[in-house]
């Protein structure tokens, strides 16, 4: 393709020196070589090329963009592994304490058989005893069951009789009417006219080997303590226990350790030394269900 070569026209003024006019003077600027012609054109291949270069450019571009986001996407997890890997970097352990020693658990105190002294029971019982004389000189004993007067003692001691002497612990005499009897459970129930004593009742089961206590008057030995234990007990009618006790003894009360009334006792089984019977206290109940003793 041939070069053209383009002329270029300067135009200068002057102004002029005074009021005559002096024609403009016209300055040649021409190079060694002359533009003739007209103006360059260009083809359509020449705007697909121009076209095709800028897009390539913006395809570069976008893609070292997305490039470069993408790096740095992928390398942040392993930022974040090596801040995990500081964090979970061991430590020294902050010195453990001593384990207190555990305090030996105190032994359970086992519950006491005997919650009174034999004295106090005796002192607290032996009021509400009192002795039987009978008009053909036969002996027994008893007790009181509430503070009106009302008493206990055995069927057989009072069974040919309807009105009874007793004698009780502050040697006051009294007589005393016979006013239930009953030959099964061999209780009797007496009455006087005066205030009184009482012992209180136990109807709770006994076991074996508990303490037990007898306050009568054996051979006529009056409010005679005896101790022992509760060796059996056959339902409502018959208790055994060890507390000694003799013929006069009849009729005497049966206490547990807190001196409660638990039984009546009415006879000596005579193979053994010491082993003797009473009825439980809760025939006395069956019989007479509305005493009590405060």
């Amino acid at each position: 393709m041939t070069p053209q070569i383009l002329t270029i026209k300067f135009m200068a003024t002057r102004r002029p020196r005074s009021n005559s006019r002096t024609p403009p003077v016209e300055i040649d600027a021409q190079p060694q070589s002359k533009i003739t012609g007209d103006a360059p054109s260009f083809s359509p291949a020449w705007y697909w090329s121009i076209g095709f270069v800028a897009i390539s450019l913006l395809a570069a571009y976008s893609l070292s963009t997305f490039l470069q986001g993408h790096m740095m996407a992928t390398s942040q997890p392993n930022i974040s592994r090596k801040s995990d890997d500081i964090e979970s970097q061991p430590t020294s352990p902050a010195p453990k304490q001593p384990k207190q020693p555990k305090q030996p658990k105190q032994p359970k105190q086992p519950k006491e058989e005997i919650t009174k002294s034999p004295k106090h029971i005796y002192a607290a019982v032996n009021p509400a005893v009192f002795t039987i004389y009978n008009l053909d000189g036969s002996q027994g004993s008893g007790f009181f069951i509430d503070q009106n007067g009302t008493g206990v003692t055995n069927h057989h001691v009072v069974k040919d009789f309807a009105v009874i002497r007793i004698k009780i612990s502050d040697n006051r005499q009294f007589d005393a009417k016979v006013i239930r009897k009953d030959e099964q459970s061999d209780l009797a129930i007496i009455s006087i006219a005066a205030p009184v004593s009482c012992i209180p009742i136990n109807t709770q089961s006994l076991r074996s080997g508990e303490i037990v206590y007898a306050l009568g008057s054996p051979l006529g030995m009056e409010h005679t303590f005896t101790n022992g234990i509760v060796s059996r007990q056959e339902g409502k009618l018959n208790l055994f226990h060890t507390a000694a006790i003799a013929p006069g003894s009849s009729g005497s009360p049966l206490l547990d350790s807190e001196g409660k009334l638990i039984g009546i006792n009415k006879a000596v089984i005579t193979k053994f030394t010491a082993l003797a019977i009473a009825t439980p206290v809760q025939a006395l109940q069956e019989l007479y269900p509305n005493f009590n003793c405060q």
